[in-house]
């Protein structure tokens, strides 16, 4: 803008006077706001004022409390350095009198360990040579230069004490050893820890153990292997129950595993030589090879003897397992830098070995057994009497149930999983084949004469070979219904003998047994279906469709509803067929198989009558009657077995309730839940078409 002297034009003249006014309006408010906060402004002056005086008071005051403070502080850094010397002194003065109490214990050690030697308390004497070596080795360097007692030579008569008291301890434990004196052994081997000869304590001690283990096999040429087996394991787990406590007294926990290696490298040797003559005794290499025969009961007591074996050797691993595992956690938990030469390695011995060579033998010769027993049941196969099955099924699976609990019996897991495979296996190769060769040859003999004679009062050559074919049906029905008790009975007894086994190894229990359940157990039943199946489409399917296409139409009066009130002669005469049909199955098969053939027929009944269905007509009446004639039918086949129809009529019955509406807008708000409506939109249709009452270009019409 211009200045104000250079104004010429009228307009700027008059913008600047407006500026001018307005700022002269903003001056004289802000002037009127420093006004009114004169009173506010003024009080605080006069409160200054007021306060001024104690201000310097409080000043006087603050300058006083600092120098207190001061003083307070220096005098807190004197106390404090004073309070640093006397803990100085205090920690001196303790060493001192520490000193002192070790330098008197020193002079004790020396009176109080040659007094023990003489009087031969060697208890005493451990103690006092232990107590020795416990002292600083700096105040025994000390005690041996320039001490009143070095003149004596304290230092030098404890370790002449140290050295003599060692040798007789050593000496004593020898002469103990040698005579069998175990409580002795036992009470010298506690003092050697005392007298720093721990190692070579548990080195003598293992020694004098694996000795004892060796004196106490009696009767070394007994041929009760499985006996002599147990007879060594056992006296292995008293030894060490009874000795570990003592070890972990004396030398400490962590230093059991020196004694179990020792122990149980002895127990390797005397068990290799049981297992060898076992094996030589009993010629096993040659039965295995078989080039040695057995009959079935020498197999079957060469089995449990091995078994027996198995059993003593498993149990035993499994308890030196428990034992080196809590000494080498113990000593993981507690590492000092060094590493430890003993592990499970020492499980893997010679006898070990040994007995998982046994393991591959008795598998062998158990499944060699197996296959026997199959064999023999099968030339023994009869039925006695009125009897369903035949003693196949009872006799397989005796040896079977047999061999399975043997294997469990030896507390392997690996032993007891390999003979379920190995059962698996044989069920479903060996064993089905019987009844696939059994039913072969009967599928080719014809299938509607077989049916013919089951429900026709003839009797001919087919009512023989319709037997067999009923029995083995049977046979298979039972052999499912083993194989599942099998499974059962496995599982529930491993979970109770492998309960503390590893999580794997349960794992690899549970898995190898599902099998029995959801292969083998399903392979029997499906080739149970598979006949079953058989016997209904070559033989009764037929029938019943033609029974099904017998069906007359469905469109009656009042007069003949009301007369028909307990069925149309239709259903009556096709369950009077039904009935007569499966008389014959329903004497000679089991309930099982029974059940599987109505269930199989229901089916087929009911794809028979969907389809002769949709070769009538239907009026009101007659919708309502085939209602009816699908109850007494659907009730009737309920009434032959243990479950319920209706599942596999739901299709008829949506038929029947589409038929039996009073109108289409009916038959519309029936479709409506697509969820339990098991018919297509285009068999909807269709069904509502086969009344007469409904005409095509309405029903074309529904939207569904």
């Amino acid at each position: 803008m211009a200045d104000d002297g250079l104004l010429v034009d009228i307009g700027d003249i008059r913008q600047r006077l407006q500026d001018l006014v307005a700022q002269e309006a903003r001056h004289d408010d802000e002037l009127s706001e420093l006004l009114n906060g004169k009173e506010s402004v003024e009080c605080r002056i006069a409160s200054l004022h007021r306060i001024s005086p104690k201000l310097g008071k409080l000043h006087k005051q603050a300058q006083s409390l600092n120098d207190m403070v001061g003083k307070t502080c220096a005098l807190a850094k004197n106390v404090s350095s004073k309070v640093r010397e006397l803990d100085l002194i205090k920690g001196r003065l303790q060493e001192t009198i520490e000193r002192v109490e070790d330098v008197i214990g020193i002079r004790d050690c020396v009176n109080g360990v040659w007094e023990a030697l003489k009087e031969d308390n060697y208890e005493e004497a451990a103690q006092h040579i232990h107590r020795y070596l416990s002292f600083d080795t700096s105040l025994l360097e000390s005690e041996g230069q320039g001490s009143e007692y070095s003149e004596d030579g304290s230092t030098l008569s404890l370790q002449e004490a140290h050295e003599k008291v060692k040798n007789i301890l050593h000496e004593k434990f020898d002469e103990a050893a040698n005579s069998a004196n175990e409580a002795d052994v036992d009470k010298y081997f506690v003092l050697l820890p005392l007298v720093n000869q721990r190692a070579e304590g548990l080195e003598k001690y293992g020694r004098f153990l694996s000795y004892q283990l060796l004196q106490k096999q009696s009767n070394p040429a007994s041929d009760q292997y499985a006996s002599r087996i147990a007879s060594l394991v056992e006296s292995v787990a008293v030894t060490i129950k009874e000795k570990s406590p003592l070890i972990e007294k004396s030398c400490g926990k962590g230093n059991l595993l020196p004694v179990l290696q020792m122990i149980q490298s002895q127990c390797d040797s005397i068990g290799v030589q049981i297992v060898e003559a076992f094996i030589q005794k009993r010629e096993l290499q040659t039965v295995v090879k078989e080039e040695t025969t057995l009959t079935s009961r020498e197999l079957d007591g060469l089995l449990s003897e091995l078994a027996a074996i198995m059993q003593r050797a498993e149990i035993y691993f499994q308890f030196l397992r428990s034992h080196i595992a809590s000494e080498l956690e113990y000593l993981r938990n507690n590492a000092d830098g060094t590493e430890t030469p003993y592990g499970l390695n020492m499980l893997q011995g010679e006898f070990a070995t040994r007995i998982q060579a046994l393991t591959g033998d008795y598998l062998s010769l158990e499944q060699r057994s197996l296959n026997y027993s199959i064999k023999k049941a099968l030339e023994l196969n009869t039925r006695e009497g009125n009897s369903k099955t035949s003693s196949l099924v009872d006799d397989t699976f005796f040896v079977i149930s047999k061999s399975a609990r043997r294997a469990m019996s030896t507390f392997s897991a690996n032993c007891f999983c390999a003979m379920v495979n190995s059962i698996c296996a044989t069920i479903e190769q060996q064993y089905i084949k019987i009844f696939q060769d059994q039913l072969q040859p009967l599928w080719q003999s014809g299938l509607a004469d077989l049916a013919a004679a089951a429900f026709s009062a003839r009797r001919n050559t087919s009512e023989a070979t319709l037997g067999d074919l009923m029995v083995t049906l049977n046979n298979l029905d039972k052999s499912a219904e083993f194989t599942r008790i099998l499974h059962n009975e496995l599982h529930r007894r491993s979970k109770e003998l492998y309960k503390r086994s590893a999580k794997s190894e349960s794992e690899k229990i549970q898995s190898c047994l599902a099998d029995i359940k959801n292969s083998s157990a399903k392979k029997l039943e499906d080739l149970l279906g598979d006949g079953i199946s058989q016997i209904c489409n070559k033989s009764l399917s037929p029938k019943f469709k033609s029974m099904a296409e017998a069906m007359s139409g469905y469109t009656l009066s009042e007069e003949d509803l009301a007369a028909q009130d307990t069925g149309s002669p239709f259903i009556t005469d096709f369950i009077a067929q039904m009935r007569q049909m499966l008389c014959g199955y329903e004497a000679s098969l089991l309930p099982g198989p029974y059940e599987t053939l109505v269930a199989t027929l229901t089916d087929d009944i009911v794809k028979q009558l969907e389809r002769a269905i949709f070769k009538h007509q239907f009026n009101k009446c007659g919708a309502i009657q085939f209602d009816v004639d699908l109850r007494i039918l659907s009730g009737y086949i309920s009434s032959l077995t243990q479950w319920s129809s209706r599942d596999k009529f739901v299709r008829l019955d949506q038929i029947a309730q589409l038929l039996c509406s009073e109108s289409l807008k009916e038959a519309q708000e029936c479709c409506k839940d697509s969820q339990v409506w098991r018919l297509t939109s285009t068999e909807i249709k269709n069904t509502l078409a086969l009344r007469r009452e409904f005409s095509n270009g309405d029903i074309e019409a529904l939207t569904i």
